[in-house]
């Protein structure tokens, strides 16, 4: 039963990372969008972080 347990916790702290890192890019990559249409960083970033709250 521990070794179980052990194993889904495992499974669970590796997929964290993982999640992390698309979370991460996705942002980058909505930001790097809205700075080739001509919006400032400043901007771009406030948007993209409020419409990443919005969803949750």
């Amino acid at each position: 039963m521990t070794i179980i347990i052990a194993l889904i916790c495992m499974l669970i702290l590796s997929a964290v990372p993982l999640l992390i890192e698309i979370v991460i890019d996705t942002t980058f990559r909505e930001i790097g969008n809205l700075r080739r249409a001509g919006v400032p960083f400043k901007d771009a970033w406030t948007m993209v972080v409020k419409e990443k709250l919005k969803r949750k």
